[in-house]
Parts: structure tokens; C-alpha cells; sequence
């Protein structure tokens, strides 16, 4: 009797345990998000600002759009966690599934336009180092790719609202809530490739052509289109007599100018890959818990030892995603330094 008394305490006792842990990396993740906000919210809109004057530089529109999606995301999730503590200018306004379905979606659809927009700047770079005349017949097409970019992301994440619920953590709403997808809509099995599908396309793919197009502008040394190309010879060559029977047509070019532009290329590449690496690192863990959860279930394990590891795993991952986000306007305004070089 006194073994199988025991049994409901200790359960009793572990699920309270459960409720405080959960409860305790909720208030760190809280003024995490705060203080990341604080601080990035303002910096995107100073960034926004400070481009303006650059207005004629083939990445301005991708990069308005890319702090602009960034503010989207990042406000989201901000405000999404000012609605979870109840403030009395949210309290009883909008019900908790609304606010699920409604943050999860622009969370969404702000990631993966972001994402896809640093892919097609990236393209752009490509084409336009390695096929500067038809880059330039082509003309400036960048608010068009934007615009059809931001169609897609707005489509391609119809689905979220859809399945998006609002879950409580223990056996009723009064232990807290989160918000997930809702199995029985779809089935687990179907919901889950759906999630690793989604996953692939809005982080995993764009970032792998992101490095793939870096690392192509700055291993190739010579344009595609090499017939075609201008062959760049320094005023030493001519002096020296050097032959240049096969270089035409030409255009001479003093050295230290050709230096200085494949140095100020390879460093502009470097910094991209750097980021392009940086934001890998930062989302890679978030994403990864997300998808083993999909198919272990920790998050809704029987085992109150399994939930609370996982509970302390995705606070840590979460923090670290949160990270990306004071990277941005320090990437912008590294990109503005190389703008005042060039004179752009």
C-alpha cells in the first residue's frame, strides 16, 4: 500500500517539477526576445534610413527587402510574446488560436521570403560577375523578383493557419499553452513530411545555394563568357612590352586599380560567406530540434524526464536563433562602408 501510495506522489511531484522548468525557460525566452528586440527592432529601422542615399546600388531593393522581412519576423515573435503575459492592451482581445495561427503564419512567411531573398541577390552577383553585358541588356529587375518572391512565400504558407492550433501543456489550458500543428487534421505520418518539407524549403535549400553561389563567384576567376569578356591589362604590361596580340579587345586598367577591385570582391564574397555560415549555425540547431521532435515527440512524451530535457534543449536552440537577428543591421551597415568605398 505504501509503494503504490507513493507512485501518484512522485508523478504528482514530477509534473509539478515539469510545469516550474517550463515555466522558468518561458520567462528566460521572455526577456530574451525583449532584449533582442530592444535592441534590433531600432537598428533595422536606422539601417533602413541610412540605405536610402543608396538608392542606385543593384542590392538596395534585396536588401530593404531582407531587413524588411527580418522586422516582420522579429515583431512578430515580439509581440507574440507581449501577448502571452497578458498585458491589459492585449488581454482578452484576440483569442489565443488567433494569435497562434496569425504569428505562425507571418513567422513563416517572413522566414522564407528571407531566406529565398538572399538566394536570388546572391544570383544576381553571380550573373552579374559572370555575365555583366547580358546583366546589364537585362536591365534592373529586381522589385519583379521581389515581388514574385513575396507572392510565393505568401502561398507556399496558406497551410499554416490551417493546421496551427493552440495546444495546453498539461490537462488543460490553466497549466499553459503553446502553439503546434494539430495532428488530427491531416494524420501524424502526413503532417510530418509536410513539416520536414517545409523545413527543407524555407532554411535548408536556400541556405546550401547561398554558399554554393558564394563560393562559385569566388573560386571561378574568369567570366563564363570569356569571348566576349574585356581583357583587363595594366599600364606596366604595355610599358614592358608584354604582347598582347591575343588580348582584344582591350581596356587598360592601372594596376593597383585592378588589385584593389579583386581584393575589395573577395572581400565583399568572404563576408557574405561569413554570414551566410553564421545564420547556418544560428538556425541549424532550431530547425533540427524541431524536425527530430516531429518524430520522436518529445515534446509530448509520456516521460516527464524526456519532456523537460527537450524543454531545456528548445529554450537553448531558440536563444541561439535568436541571435541572427542583431546580425543583420551589423551586416548592413558593413555593406554601407563598402558602398561609401565605391562611391555606389
Amino acid at each position: 500500500m505504501t509503494s503504490s501510495s507513493s507512485e501518484p506522489r512522485d508523478l504528482d511531484a514530477e509534473r509539478d517539477a515539469f510545469i516550474k522548468e517550463w515555466t522558468a525557460t518561458s520567462q528566460l525566452l521572455y526577456y530574451t526576445v525583449i532584449c533582442v528586440s530592444v535592441v534590433t527592432l531600432p537598428a533595422l529601422i536606422f539601417m533602413f534610413i541610412v540605405l536610402r542615399k543608396y538608392k542606385k546600388s543593384n542590392y538596395y531593393h534585396f536588401l530593404c527587402a531582407i531587413m524588411a522581412g527580418n522586422f516582420v519576423l522579429l515583431a512578430t515573435i515580439f509581440s507574440n510574446v507581449i501577448s502571452d503575459r497578458n498585458v491589459m492592451i492585449f488581454a482578452g482581445i484576440i483569442p489565443g488560436v488567433v494569435v497562434c495561427k496569425l504569428s505562425a503564419f507571418l513567422v513563416n512567411t517572413s522566414s522564407f521570403f528571407v531566406h529565398w531573398a538572399w538566394v536570388a541577390m546572391y544570383v544576381q552577383r553571380f550573373l552579374h560577375v559572370f555575365f555583366p553585358l547580358r546583366s546589364h541588356r537585362a536591365g534592373d529587375k529586381s522589385k519583379e523578383i521581389i515581388g514574385v518572391l513575396f507572392a510565393f512565400s505568401v502561398i507556399s504558407q496558406l497551410w499554416t493557419p490551417i493546421l496551427i492550433t493552440e495546444l495546453s501543456v498539461g490537462a488543460d489550458a490553466s497549466s499553459g499553452t503553446y502553439c503546434a500543428e494539430d495532428p488530427r487534421i491531416f494524420g501524424e505520418i502526413t503532417l510530418r513530411y509536410l513539416i520536414f518539407f517545409e523545413c527543407f524549403m524555407t532554411f535548408f535549400l536556400p541556405l546550401v545555394l547561398t554558399v554554393i553561389t558564394d563560393f562559385s563567384v569566388l573560386i571561378m576567376r574568369n567570366p563564363c563568357t570569356s569571348k566576349n569578356a574585356f581583357t583587363l591589362i595594366s599600364a606596366d604590361e604595355i610599358v614592358h612590352h608584354e604582347s598582347t596580340d591575343e588580348k582584344s579587345p582591350l581596356k587598360i586598367v592601372h594596376k593597383s586599380k585592378i588589385m584593389l577591385d579583386i581584393r575589395r570582391r573577395n572581400d565583399a564574397i568572404r563576408r557574405c560567406l561569413l554570414l551566410a555560415t553564421v545564420t547556418l549555425l544560428l538556425n541549424l540547431p532550431n530547425y533540427s530540434l524541431q524536425l527530430i521532435d516531429e518524430f520522436y515527440h518529445f515534446r509530448e512524451s509520456e516521460d516527464l524526464a524526456d519532456r523537460r530535457r527537450f524543454v531545456r534543449a528548445d529554450a537553448i536552440v531558440y536563444i541561439i536563433y535568436l541571435l541572427q537577428f542583431p546580425t543583420v543591421p551589423l551586416y548592413m551597415y558593413c555593406l554601407k562602408t563598402d558602398f561609401d568605398r565605391t562611391k555606389l
